[in-house]
């Protein structure tokens, strides 16, 4: 049984347009089959340590400043 050209080809093509659309639809396809649910959430850490208080203070500040340089 031989397979002629032209299915063969016709066969080829099909298969790289599918691959190419899932490729360009990756992220639609992902999103539409993946599903999270919440389990719950994490109450928040407060912090006291004043001297890591001010650590981050002065790091944000910097950064700040970084983005409008």
């Amino acid at each position: 049984m031989a397979i002629s050209k032209n299915k063969m080809q016709k066969t080829l093509k099909i298969i790289a347009i599918s691959i190419l659309i899932l490729i360009l639809f990756r992220g639609t396809i992902y999103r539409l089959t993946i599903n999270y649910t919440e389990m719950g959430s994490r109450p928040g850490i407060e912090i006291t340590n004043k001297e890591l208080i001010n650590r981050i203070a002065l790091k944000s500040k910097k950064k700040k400043r970084e983005k409008l340089l």
